[in-house]
């Protein structure tokens, strides 16, 4: 089994999403994972985050190519914390 793990977090799904689908573009598999009540309650995506994994080997290079498109590590106003 695969180990996924978070490489950036977003206050929104959408901004989430869009990045998630550059690393894909990019050959790297990325999934989205957000506590909001399954879209219920999209508020909690801005205290708690929108989070984007990738798979354990492919972090360092996930995050180059995030940086290089302008989500530097940090600037989301989301704490950092490790995935599930």
């Amino acid at each position: 089994m695969r180990e996924w793990t978070v490489v950036e977090k977003y206050p929104s799904r959408v901004m989430a999403e869009m990045m998630a689908e550059l690393l894909r573009n990019e050959g790297i598999p990325s999934t989205v994972q957000s506590d909001d009540g399954s879209g219920v309650q999209p508020q909690l995506a801005y205290t708690l985050g929108v989070r984007v994994l990738v798979p354990a080997d492919r972090v360092e290079e996930a995050r180059a190519l995030l940086r290089e498109h302008g989500g530097e590590e940090g600037d989301d106003g989301v704490e950092d914390e490790e995935a599930p």
